[in-house]
């Protein structure tokens, strides 16, 4: 990877203003040797340029490669051995994921990557972070004629772009609930919780089933919770809420891959339920934090602290990114960190 051109960058050099897919700006890349003939584009996934596992080539592909590819001298000067280097230009429209391979002094080798995403996050604070790929959209969650409102008019249309390669909704956002038992439940406390934690990534899953293009692969993210599947003491409301958002992804993986569905089964499109296990967020010191006459099953969260069993929240976000962008075998995933 030589060099990346912002958007800024080409307006102040060259008075052109980048659209599209490039509206985020360019990687200029140059090869100084031989490349795959892959990377002419000719090979075809769902009907979009891409590269494919050797085994899936088509014949036809493979011609078409090959056709598009020519022959050139190689560079004495750099090549003193003379030979061939191909020359192609790479089709458009291709999701990459572009590596090199470093050797760095007193390090070793260093494998760089570089994957693009555009990402859209909703959230009710601003946060500190300007990038050319990120917007952010400020709305608590609890809000639900908000929240149908900001995302009928603003994500509905970033969804139906046909622009995009792939489309991924995460699911991250969750109160924590009283910490009380069952018996002092408050009816519009457990109706503002039930709203953040399930009803609004219930629809949202639903908006994005709706509206994102049917032949633009889908991956839809719940992050669950050990509490979805069993039940703790002072922790029925957090539990109810996690144990439905998990079933509702079960409900709506079916829904998917149903010849039923208004507009036919969904292909390629898949719900992943995590569980990241015990992670040190503010979450957790709201829940170890109090006296036991306050809340008096709170102690299990503080020995969580003491006993270092807290996972760092950028240490259990691995399986999240492999499942935003891979490949998966069932229409609904679930598991949890470590297991």
């Amino acid at each position: 990877m030589r060099t990346y051109w912002s958007p800024a960058a080409v307006k102040r050099v060259s008075g052109y203003e980048l659209t599209g897919p490039a509206a985020g700006g360019l990687i200029h890349l140059i090869n100084s040797g031989a490349a795959t003939l892959d990377a002419t584009g000719k090979q075809r996934l769902d009907g979009k340029p891409g590269m494919k596992p050797y085994w899936e080539i088509t014949p036809e592909e493979a011609a078409a490669c090959l056709a598009s590819t020519t022959w050139y001298p190689a560079i004495v000067e750099y090549f003193r051995g003379g030979g061939y280097s191909s020359g192609f230009l790479t089709e458009g429209g291709m999701p990459l994921t572009m590596s090199r391979l470093n050797l760095v002094k007193g390090l070793g080798p260093v494998l760089q990557l570089a994957e693009g995403w555009t990402v859209a996050g909703l959230a009710r604070r601003e946060v500190d972070l300007d990038h050319d790929h990120y917007q952010h959209m400020v709305l608590d969650l609890g809000n639900l004629h908000g929240l149908q409102t900001l995302a009928e008019k603003r994500l509905a249309a970033l969804l139906r772009e046909p622009r995009w390669q792939r489309v991924g909704l995460v699911n991250n956002a969750a109160l924590g609930g009283t910490k009380r038992g069952i018996e002092e439940t408050d009816p519009e406390g457990l109706a503002w919780l039930l709203s953040v934690n399930t009803v609004a990534p219930v629809y949202l899953m639903g908006l994005a089933a709706r509206v994102v293009p049917a032949g633009t692969p889908l991956r839809i993210v719940n992050v669950s919770s050990g509490a979805a599947v069993r039940a703790f003491p002072g922790l029925g409301d957090y539990c109810a809420s996690k144990a439905a958002l998990r079933m509702a992804g079960m409900a709506l993986a079916e829904e998917l891959q149903s010849e039923l569905r208004p507009g036919g089964r969904r292909r390629d499109a898949a719900v992943f339920s995590y569980e990241p296990g015990v992670v040190d967020t503010p979450m957790q010191t709201r829940a170890r934090s109090g006296t036991a006459e306050e809340s008096p099953w709170s102690q299990p969260f503080r020995d969580f602290k003491a006993q270092g069993l807290l996972e760092k929240p950028e240490d259990v976000i691995g399986p999240v990114v492999e499942f935003l962008s891979g490949d998966v075998d069932s229409v609904f995933v679930e598991k949890r960190f470590g297991g």
